[in-house]
């Protein structure tokens, strides 16, 4: 019900501003203006995301390996964080507690 009376209203509301449909009326002031671009735009973006994501968790799993440790089922969602954090310090030497200080808004407003 609750639902329904929503969508009833969007459809209200993109008629009020002359538009075809709600989503017509949410990307107008939007980078993407029409929501075939938007859509056109999360496509781009979802195919080059996805291609990074997979090279991170290759990292990852070549970590693990070299580290000696198995995961049952490989690296699932909520293991991600952690061990990007764990291949970053080892590979990177970069240890994102030691940049906080410098990219707190006080120092990035004055900088």
């Amino acid at each position: 019900k609750i639902a329904v009376d929503m969508l009833r209203l969007r459809k209200r509301q993109a008629e009020l501003h002359d538009k075809e449909s709600f989503a017509e009326y949410k990307f107008e002031d939007t980078m993407a203006q029409t929501p075939e671009s938007g859509m056109k735009l999360l496509t781009d973006v979802w195919v080059k995301a996805k291609d990074a994501a997979n090279k991170e968790r290759e990292l990852m799993e070549d970590f693990l390996t070299e580290e000696g440790q198995v995961l049952d089922g490989g690296i699932r969602p909520w293991d991600w964080r952690y061990y990007a954090e764990q291949v970053r310090q080892a590979k990177f030497n970069f240890d994102e507690n030691e940049m906080k200080p410098y990219l707190s808004l006080d120092a990035v407003t004055n900088a």
